[in-house]
């Protein structure tokens, strides 16, 4: 069944990531590490586990975008954010934090994470988990924006989307720059390479809170009952936007998988 329609959605929302503070206006922009997907759904929750690489001690703010990364409006940090929890690391240590232990992420975003000092981000492991079984668990890819930026995805390919009585996939895309929209449009491939429909969206420019668009049970807007190991494709077709996003598929035994839509 084929399905062509066109939802425009300005969407404020958050995303993980991780940045260097910049300085002055006109500087280049710092490194920043993008997780994209985290956040709260019930009964979902986040968990980042932030390591310091340095010798000295480190504060980490952890806030949404709240001005284009590409304007160099805001006096210090750079890129500026909106702090919604505060880390201090000692040296060499790490600190671990959940978005509902004051992060303020009530809904499925991305986010920046902020070291105020030092010369390198920090590392950072990103981890989605069902707080009524906490065994229930999967990774979110965490990516530098610099990389992203370099390969400057204009099509994500997401294998394994899957929908049953006991399985469902949800899709996540973002515009991680802070500096333009984007527009793009989702297909859905059956693992024979059959196209099961299609729907185009548009999110941005960048708001107060980035830009994140969650579609859950993906294939269910497109009348899929049953499917196994099929393909999502989401394919850039507008904006200056630089567009990255996950695929997470659920099972009730428990599994759960999350992918990028390109191998970094």
């Amino acid at each position: 069944m084929r399905c062509r329609r066109l939802l425009r959605v300005s969407v404020t929302s958050l995303t993980i990531a991780i940045s260097l503070v910049g300085t002055a206006a006109g500087l280049p922009e710092r490194d920043v590490l993008v997780v994209v997907g985290a956040g709260i759904s019930y009964p979902w929750d986040t968990e980042f586990d932030i390591a310091n690489v340095e010798a000295a001690a480190a504060t980490v703010e952890v806030g949404p975008l709240s001005v284009p990364l590409s304007e160099a409006v805001c006096p210090n940090p750079f890129p500026c954010v909106i702090s919604l929890a505060q880390l201090s690391i000692p040296p060499n240590g790490s600190a671990q934090k959940r978005a509902t232990d004051g992060i303020g992420a009530f809904f499925v975003t991305t986010l920046y994470v902020v070291p105020t000092s030092g010369t390198r981000p920090p590392v950072a492991r990103a981890r989605i988990f069902d707080r009524t079984r906490p065994n229930r668990s999967g990774d979110l890819p965490v990516v530098r924006r610099t990389t992203i930026a370099a390969m400057n995805p204009s099509v994500l390919s997401f294998p394994g989307a899957t929908r049953s009585a006991s399985a469902r996939t949800n899709l996540v895309v973002a515009e991680v720059a802070g500096s333009a929209g984007i527009e793009f449009k989702v297909e859905v491939f059956s693992s024979n390479g059959r196209h099961l429909g299609e729907e185009s969206f548009e999110i941005g420019p960048g708001g107060p809170f980035g830009n994140s668009l969650f579609l859950v049970d993906l294939l269910a807007r497109f009348h899929v009952t049953n499917l196994e190991n099929g393909q999502v494709r989401v394919t850039k077709t507008g904006g200056a936007g630089l567009m990255w996003g996950i695929l997470a598929t659920l099972s009730d035994d428990g599994s759960v998988t999350v992918s990028p839509g390109i191998n970094p």
